[in-house]
């Protein structure tokens, strides 16, 4: 691909060297009441130069007037929200759970507070792991 473009390169700057060589001859120009004669190298450069910034104005002035498209950037970063509050949501639930545990825990008998303190346990060790997932994938730490 590289020596591709290596090609197309030298093809270019050989034809600009033939147009450039072949074009020195002065051309006679008119231009409204003026009247002269300039190297048609020169005039061929102008007018390039001149269809170059006609159309260069030309993508400006249809760019400022369209609407904004949705990037990917943009697209990827709703995404990473609705997760991370998908996730905040589980972890609420999780809390939320824990809650009633403890509260059921409290007028329970001591097995069945036992049994009750190993649920909890392995809920706030899913929390603390949610929290710390959480942190990652928003980029804290």
């Amino acid at each position: 691909m590289k020596s591709m473009k290596l090609v197309l390169l030298l093809v270019l700057v050989v034809a600009l060297a033939a147009v450039v060589l072949q074009n020195q001859a002065p051309w006679q120009v008119r231009f409204l009441w003026l009247k002269g004669e300039v190297p048609g190298i020169i005039l061929l450069f102008l007018a390039a130069a001149a269809g170059f910034i006609a159309g260069l104005t030309v993508a400006l002035l249809v760019k400022r007037d369209a609407k904004p498209h949705n990037s990917r950037q943009e697209k990827d970063m709703n995404e990473k929200e609705l997760y991370q509050q998908k996730k905040q949501a589980q972890l609420d639930e999780w809390k939320a759970e824990v809650d009633k545990l403890k509260a059921k825990a409290s007028g329970a008998t001591a097995d069945a507070q036992i049994e009750l303190n190993k649920q909890i346990e392995a809920l706030e060790g899913k929390i603390e792991e949610g929290k710390t997932k959480a942190c990652r994938n928003c980029g804290h730490r």
